[in-house]
């Protein structure tokens, strides 16, 4: 039998409060039992009460698990959502001689540029409002959402993108809490962003959506390096969730 110290959730009277508490494991590494008071540090020399902080400062890296008729079960009340969004938060159109077409339509001109999404007008309201739709699934989420949770649109789209999507998503009743448009290659990006929310919120539940299968891997590897156990990857094809992968 081994033992660390971790934070553990304690729920009164309606409220969450957390306490370090020491936890006991089996051969297997699952956590069977804990200290039935929170931990103190006594001890007969500085260096001991130093190197115990230093134990217990790595219970706050840890996902915090439940005490009481719950326990071992991971503490998920708050939730960050990080979500991409072509293809994802929405079907979008793309660089096709379809969508062209329905810009001379509905603009009575043709579509001005080679390039596509690198151009605000391949998200133009005018001539593809009933192309731009909604993911019904994260809509449902986001309007369902508590205190608890926060919502971060994470895309690959660059800054000058940013008025428009979110004139997109107000439409659909979205103000997420932050939003980061690219200011580089969008896999690196992305990883930027996501090592940065994982310092800011280290208790958070991380749940993901992205479409782009090419960085579903990079995705996976950074989550169950830094929040295993604590994620959840959500692909998405056409604003629609097509697999859920538990971290």
């Amino acid at each position: 039998m081994s033992f660390n110290y971790r934070v553990l959730a304690k729920k009164y009277k309606g409220d969450v409060y957390f306490d370090i508490h020491c936890v006991y494991y089996d051969n297997q590494s699952t956590p069977i039992g804990y200290s039935e008071t929170p931990s103190t540090i006594t001890s007969e020399t500085v260096e001991e009460i130093s190197s115990t902080l230093d134990k217990m400062k790595e219970a706050l890296t840890k996902p915090i698990i439940w005490y009481g008729d719950k326990f071992p079960e991971l503490y998920k009340e708050k939730v960050l959502h990080i979500v991409d969004f072509d293809d994802t938060l929405y079907k979008t159109p793309h660089n096709t001689e379809e969508s062209r077409e329905i810009y001379l339509i509905n603009k009575g001109v043709e579509y001005p540029h080679k390039g596509w999404f690198g151009r605000v007008e391949s998200l133009d309201l005018e001539a593809f409002s009933d192309i731009i739709k909604v993911n019904e699934d994260i809509k449902n989420v986001y309007l369902n959402k508590t205190d608890n949770d926060y919502f971060v649109l994470l895309t690959g789209r660059i800054p000058r993108f940013e008025k428009i999507i979110k004139t997109i998503m107000k439409k659909d009743g979205f103000i997420f809490d932050e939003y980061h448009l690219s200011t580089k290659q969008t896999l690196d990006f992305k990883l930027e962003i996501l090592n940065d929310m994982v310092a800011r919120f280290p208790h958070y539940y991380i749940k993901m959506y992205d479409d782009r299968e090419e960085h579903r891997e990079p995705f996976i590897d950074f989550l169950k390096k830094h929040k295993q156990g604590m994620a959840t990857f959500y692909q998405t094809m056409d604003a629609k969730i097509i697999n859920e992968i538990i971290i």
